[in-house]
């Protein structure tokens, strides 16, 4: 069960899968999942485009932007 919530979050047929685990108290009609967060791998974008300035304004577009991975640049 850890290692599915810690892998956490996952896909299925294409869909966000997410889970759960309730805590004492939790009712479980009442979901308190709001948000997740998960990277995002976006193509076809033009090498001069590849910034971490541009990635924040595109990433912003699907929601907020928590990090950005340097390393698949092209340095710019």
């Amino acid at each position: 069960m850890n290692r599915v919530l810690d892998g956490a979050p996952w896909m299925f047929d294409n869909q966000l899968f997410l889970l759960h685990q309730l805590k004492e108290g939790e009712v479980l009609n009442q979901p308190s999942i709001n948000n997740v967060e998960f990277w995002v791998q976006i193509h076809d974008i033009p090498v001069n485009c590849m910034s971490m300035a541009i990635g924040q304004q595109v990433g912003n577009i699907i929601g907020l932007v928590l990090d950005y991975d340097l390393n698949n640049n092209s340095g710019i």
